[in-house]
């Protein structure tokens, strides 16, 4: 904006100002208005988690923009080949039209990553980032006709919006604790995962929470979660601090800097203490499991896994303790828990198969019944041992509607092959 400002008031003065100064000044506004489009869609397509280094089309795309630029704008003061200047100023010539082509492919292809990746882009309403990208396409073009000069202040705006939004303290940050939250933590270690970081992730889950909120109340709870996000977000080695779950914390520990045992074990040891809520103590411990990235979870989605096994088998052997995810029979844990979401999505649409084996009487010499055998496939886990899958649905409270499902399989079989009417 500066230098368009200095280009005009230079024009102005006419012969007072040599025109090779002029023209550099003009050159170097060329250069940082087009190279502001190319900068702001790979920032851009980085909010959407697009590795731009790691994919090659995307990458050589960048790179010849801008050796394009660099040597069409380095070059326009003694060549004059991309814009010249005139009585009312400049205007843009040979390759200058080029500069404008770019632009428009540019958010073109800022449009098209945005609509294919519209899930990855959390704190940005899909239509109104449209709206932004063809606007300043359409100023593009109407620079590039030398109408008006609108690029540079279409994209001001453009990037005014974007930092209202994404600056937005109520898109990153749960309320009720202050701290950033759940939705952000994934946006964050996909970036971390990208940008091959090397870190752990304290997990912090505050024992018999529901005891503080039945006993002391619900407010006293809030209270004593705002506490512990701002001990956390408080310590000097830590990094971010996410509220994960209602009674759980995540701490992100860059591992090159800090020794994330010795913060656990500083957790640990706090929570030995009591905090004072209303002028009462109230006394907690707190399970601590350390995740290591990418060795333990190598993607954002592994890592909330990762989290709900190893707390899930922390509670049980290792309350009040630190222990690390790696410690822990990850992979069985998982297998269970994959079974558990297979046994829901299984009764719910219906793929408990049911095999029936005769039975034989000896006595009357013939096959007088049948055993109903519940049955469960899976393409990844094959068959599923009815032991297995019949103890998990037991302990999940899924047995009735199990044992609902074969029931009316097994009287609609009956119904179905007209067995009343046999001897059977």
């Amino acid at each position: 904006t500066v230098l368009e400002i200095v280009t005009f008031e230079f024009l102005y003065l006419g012969d007072r100002v040599p025109y090779r100064v002029t023209y550099t000044i003009m050159s170097w506004h060329m250069f940082f208005l087009h190279g502001f489009v190319t900068s702001l869609a790979y920032c851009m397509l980085s909010m959407v988690h697009v590795d731009v280094k790691k994919n090659k089309k995307i990458f050589y795309v960048f790179v010849a923009t801008w050796i394009m630029l660099t040597v069409i704008c380095l070059f326009n003061p003694q060549m004059h080949w991309a814009a010249v200047l005139g009585e009312r100023g400049y205007s843009e010539i040979g390759l200058g039209y080029l500069l404008y082509v770019i632009d428009i492919f540019m958010f073109a292809m800022i449009a098209w990553m945005l609509i294919r990746r519209k899930n990855d882009f959390k704190f940005l309403t899909t239509p109104l980032i449209i709206f932004l990208i063809i606007s300043a396409a359409l100023a593009a073009v109407v620079q590039a006709l030398n109408y008006a000069l609108m690029l540079n202040l279409v994209i001001t705006i453009f990037l005014l919006v974007m930092y209202l939004f994404q600056q937005s303290p109520d898109a990153v940050t749960d309320k009720l604790t202050g701290q950033f939250s759940r939705l952000f933590l994934g946006e964050y270690l996909k970036d971390c995962f990208i940008e091959e970081k090397i870190f752990s992730i304290i997990v912090v889950d505050m024992d018999d929470f529901k005891f503080i909120n039945q006993n002391y109340g619900v407010d006293v709870g809030d209270i004593l979660l705002h506490h512990v996000g701002k001990y956390l977000e408080g310590m000097k080695r830590a990094g971010l601090v996410f509220h994960f779950e209602a009674d759980q914390f995540c701490v992100i520990v860059d591992r090159r800097k800090h020794m994330p045992n010795t913060i656990a074990e500083e957790i640990r040891e706090r929570f030995m203490s009591p905090w004072i809520l209303d002028n009462q103590e109230v006394m907690m411990s707190a399970t601590i499991c350390i995740v290591d990235c990418p060795e333990d979870a190598n993607s954002a989605e592994a890592v909330v896994e990762v989290i709900d096994y190893a707390m899930d088998a922390a509670k049980k052997d290792n309350k009040g303790k630190v222990i690390h995810a790696h410690e822990i029979e990850l992979d069985k844990i998982q297998t269970v828990k994959n079974i558990e979401k297979l046994v829901k999505k299984a009764i719910a649409t219906d793929k408990i198969m049911v095999y029936y084996q005769p039975i034989y009487s000896v006595e009357k010499k013939r096959y007088n019944s049948a055993e109903a055998l519940a049955r469960l496939y899976d393409e990844k886990l094959g068959w599923i041992p009815p032991d297995v899958f019949i103890t998990i649905a037991e302990r999940n409270g899924l047995i009735i509607d199990l044992g609902e499902l074969i029931l009316h399989k097994v009287c609609a079989f009956i119904k179905n092959n007209e067995l009343s009417k046999t001897s059977i």
